[in-house]
């Protein structure tokens, strides 16, 4: 039996990658797409030699690491995606990484907060999606136009319920 750390993107894409056995021998491990923490790969014929004089069969226990970006449930990835005010309001096409690399996507006009977007097929190879959490931020200094634009603004929602 081994253990074998592997980073959460190859989890959700699938490949290969690389052992290093209590022999001192490397061996090639092909990884599923999905496979998750505690699962268990069987290579046949690679572990330790036992009393018929046959190799066995070497078990290895993935631990998938955690991302700093995504996060996984089921077959589905999550991202959360910053946008600007402009984008929010206007829509246009924004970078969104996934778990095989960035792609361009199209966010619709008064696209504002606690929207989720859907990237279908972007998510764990072959089966999940890329659900995209659109979070709008602001200037980190102040703007003058956008202050004054808001303070002219007659709000249709000024009575808006909320909590």
């Amino acid at each position: 039996s081994y253990e074998l750390t592997i980073p959460f993107d190859l989890s959700v894409t699938g490949g290969e990658t690389t052992i290093a056995l209590g022999n001192g021998k490397r061996l090639k491990v092909k990884i599923p797409a999905g496979v998750s923490t505690d699962s268990t790969l069987r290579l046949k014929g690679q572990g330790s030699v036992g009393a018929n004089g046959r190799a066995g069969d070497a078990l290895i226990k993935i631990k998938v690491q955690d991302s700093p970006v995504f996060t996984r449930e089921g077959d589905n990835v999550s991202v959360t995606v910053p946008i600007t005010l402009k984008e929010a309001v206007l829509g246009g096409k924004i970078p969104v990484p996934t778990p095989s690399g960035v792609v361009m996507m199209t966010i619709p006009a008064y696209s504002g907060g606690n929207k989720t977007l859907r990237l279908k097929g972007k998510g764990v190879k072959g089966k999940g999606d890329l659900l995209v959490s659109l979070q709008v931020v602001l200037p980190e200094k102040p703007d003058t136009a956008l202050t004054e634009f808001m303070q002219s603004w007659n709000e249709p929602y000024q009575n808006l319920k909320r909590g």
